[in-house]
């Protein structure tokens, strides 16, 4: 059973946070995760330490990507 960071049950959409990539386990992971979402058709958003300097812009940004407008 895999379970995400954040839900987002009136998009139904899923948020990671990939906080430890880079760590050759948690890595092999986060890859899997990603590939069970793929497969089961789930939207998803991926965030990275790197994001979180803009991350209510990147947010939004990928938010729209999946059809979800927010102000």
């Amino acid at each position: 059973m895999i379970r995400p960071d954040f839900y987002l049950t009136e998009f139904d959409i899923i948020i990671e946070y990939w906080g430890l990539k880079g760590k050759i386990d948690y890595d092999t992971k986060m890859e899997e995760k990603k590939r069970l979402y793929k497969e089961a058709g789930k939207k998803f958003i991926s965030i990275t330490p790197e994001n979180l300097r803009d991350l209510d812009n990147l947010l939004k940004t990928k938010l729209n990507r999946l059809g979800c407008s927010i102000d």
